[in-house]
Order: structure tokens, then sequence, then C-alpha cells
């Protein structure tokens, strides 16, 4: 038997994106996305995002910058520890990196610091043991990655991200993000 009744919902999402060349070496990508969702109304969001190309030296520097808008769940809504009066959760970010390649792009590094600020982003209170949505939040970071071509057949590649992650108002960090992630993978 199910916990709680059955729930439906309905959203219909249009996405629209350009990819240009606004120069030699140098890209933009604009993408819009237009949400309808039956319970919390319309959304528009966006994400541009550029790169250039230093085309003699191996160096790409990049940029984004973009909202996003997320319903909560039927599950963080309707199940034993969900809130039927959560609202959607909001938010707003950018990043900006430097990638450099060498030997004929063989090996190539990235940095790339990372900002996104969040209103009524749905959490997890493990005090009441339900859903709530928290006013402000905010997390920001550095992530390192390498990218290493060995012979024809190979690939290996290895990431580090450092979060930090932050409830605004009340100063304290969020559950369940992990401050330090890496990954390695061949």
């Amino acid at each position: 038997d199910n916990l709680f009744e059955r729930q439906t919902t309905r959203t219909l999402a249009v996405y629209v994106q350009d990819h240009m060349r606004l120069a030699d070496g140098w890209f933009a990508t604009l993408g819009i996305r237009l949400d309808d969702h039956d319970r919390f109304g319309t959304k528009a969001t966006f994400r541009i995002a550029s790169t250039y190309q230093i085309r003699n030296s191996g160096t790409r520097i990049k940029a984004t910058y973009g909202s996003g808008f997320k319903a909560p769940s039927l599950y963080q809504l309707y199940s034993l520890y969900g809130d039927e009066a959560l609202d959607p959760e909001t938010s707003s970010g950018w990043d900006a990196g430097i990638e450099q390649s060498f030997w004929s792009e063989r090996l190539i590094l990235g940095a790339t610091y990372f900002s996104n600020e969040f209103e009524q982003m749905i959490d997890f209170d493990s005090v009441n043991w339900k859903y709530v949505n928290i006013g402000t939040a905010k997390t920001s970071g550095l992530e390192l990655s390498a990218i290493a071509h060995v012979g024809s057949a190979w690939t290996l590649s290895a990431g580090y991200t450092f979060t930090d992650a932050k409830d605004k108002a009340s100063g304290e960090n969020l559950l369940r993000r992990a401050k330090h992630k890496a990954n390695v993978s061949a």
C-alpha cells in the first residue's frame, strides 16, 4: 500500500539556445528556458556562457552566468516527510575559469571559481524530519581538473572540488553537502 494518495503534477518546458562566434577565438552561448508548472506558475530562466581561446598558447578563458528554478518534488510535497506549503527554489550563479593545454592537448589542466545564491532553497530539516525552505543560501568554491590522453586508447582524468555551502540567515553550514570532493577515472 502507498503511504500517501496518488498525486500528479504537470510541467511544460521550452528551451532555446544559440551558439555564436563573436570574433576569432571568442564564442558565446545564450540559452533561455520557460517552465510552466501547473501549481507554481510560469518561470523564465537563462544561461549565458562565453569562452575565449588564445590559440598559440593553448589557453582558454571561460565564464558563465545563469538563473534557475526548481519546483518541489511530489515526495517533498506529499510524503510523510513532505510539506504542501513548500515554495519553489530559485537561484542565480556564476563561474569563471581557465584551462591550459600542453603537448598538443595531451594534457589539459583547469581551475574554476564558482558562486551560487539560492532563495527558498529546499532542504531536509533533520530535527523535525520535514522538508523545509531555507530563506537564502550560498555555495561557492573552487574546482580543479586534469585530463591526460595517454596513447591512442586511454584518457585519464582527475578532479577536485572545494565547496563552502552556508545558510545565509544562520551562518550555519548546509547539511549533506561535501566540503571536499575528488574523482579519478580512466
